[in-house]
């Protein structure tokens, strides 16, 4: 029979890193990771009264066979109503801190999932992760077993669930050969890719291309500072880097795959004659490697797509690297439907306790969006009365 546990101490998950680990086996998920996972907590963990309520699942034998990284907080839905809101460690931060941690879910041995996620389902519906109003688990892989398991399971034990689509994630299988990945495009995309290559050679001249791969701890500050700098001259002064929380989780995550723990960073940087024009922060776990973000001149000559051909340069490294996938992440960029050759639909799951409480939250919500409207028409109605009046 399985037991399922709480963890309510990140100190818990430390020391559960070993099992964990083991429990994923050859091919994790990067956001399953006790580097993602943990650095993630130790950057964000400290806000809006955050606590963790992790479930682990152990077989027959004491072995560790599921483990789901939840956290309880309270979250203000339209600045005015609180809900005990259940949701996944790596999620759920302010908007600017967002990290985006895709292909999120619990974390099962394959041969017992069903079961283990039955386990889960009961322990949370009895309230063994904490009293909750609702559980919040974004940008699930639509595709994958334990979504439509965990759905069904929560829907089974009186929950209201809804799977609300959130886009998806682009993505290419790769194949043994770059030649081969060139004729997997269809006409138009290949011949952009080429062109893009053939264009940026000329134009950089014999010798005068290299993408550098950092390799030492030593060098990850500076490379930290070109890759911000090459980010924020591609969003006009502004970008992800701005926020410090979200800076902080990177640096923590870089520097762990550096060490060797979880896979390994993949920071490249595209120069020309000296000059870094382009860098791509890349993360290689298992064998799969995953676009997380980039940055990029904006004073280069229409002709040369620099974006475009540092990411030819890294599908090709992965490739000759024996890599399965490289995967774009979430968004619908035009570079990245450029570049992939399939896509990973994603969802939201939502559960909400009973069919009472399922009534009570959405009538509580749609009060909160008239109070608002009414509030906004106030201040609306204010200002026109303050600017149209003549003064007294």
């Amino acid at each position: 029979m399985l037991q399922v546990s709480l963890l309510d101490r990140s100190a818990d998950l430390v020391g559960l890193e070993a099992e964990w680990r083991a429990l994923m086996g050859q091919s994790p998920e990067l956001v399953a990771t006790p580097t993602w996972v943990l650095s993630w907590w130790r950057v964000m963990g400290g806000q809006g009264g955050r606590r963790i309520q992790a479930l682990a699942v152990r077989d027959e034998g004491g072995v560790l066979v599921g483990l789901w990284p939840l956290l309880r907080r309270v979250a203000v839905e339209k600045k005015v109503f609180p809900f005990r809101r259940l949701e996944m460690l790596g999620s759920g931060e302010e908007q600017a801190d967002e990290v985006c941690s895709d292909y999120l879910g619990p974390i099962t041995a394959e041969d017992r999932r069903p079961e283990i996620v039955q386990a889960l389902a009961d322990a949370v519906v009895e309230g063994r992760a904490g009293t909750w109003d609702d559980l919040v688990v974004p940008t699930m892989r639509a595709d994958a077993p334990a979504t439509t398991l965990l759905a069904d399971a929560l829907r089974a034990r009186g929950a209201q669930v809804t799977l609300t689509p959130e886009g998806g994630s682009p993505f290419i299988a790769l194949p043994a050969t770059w030649d081969a990945y060139l004729a997997s495009l269809e006409g138009e995309r290949r011949y952009f890719v080429k062109r893009s290559i053939r264009d940026f050679e000329a134009w950089a001249g014999p010798g005068g291309m290299v993408l550098e791969r950092l390799s030492r701890e030593a060098e990850l500050d500076e490379g930290v500072r070109v890759l911000a700098a090459l980010h924020e001259d591609r969003w006009e002064g502004g970008g992800v880097f701005a926020s410090a929380r979200f800076t902080a989780f990177h640096r923590h995550v870089m520097r762990d795959l550096l060490r060797g723990r979880d896979g390994r960073l993949d920071l490249l940087f595209l120069r020309v004659r000296g000059e870094p024009l382009a860098a791509l922060y890349n993360l290689v776990v298992g064998d799969k490697t995953y676009f997380y973000q980039s940055g990029r001149r904006t004073d280069l000559p229409p002709k040369i797509r620099v974006g475009i051909v540092v990411h030819a340069l890294a599908i090709q490294r992965a490739i000759a690297e024996g890599q399965r996938e490289y995967d774009f992440m979430k968004g619908d960029s035009q570079y990245k439907q450029k570049l992939a050759t399939g896509r990973h639909p994603l969802v939201t799951l939502r559960a909400v306790r009973g069919a009472a409480s399922s009534r009570a939250l959405d009538a509580t919500l749609e009060a909160a969006t008239r109070l608002a409207r009414d509030l906004r028409a106030r201040r609306l109605a204010a200002r026109n009365s303050t600017t149209t009046d003549p003064p007294g």
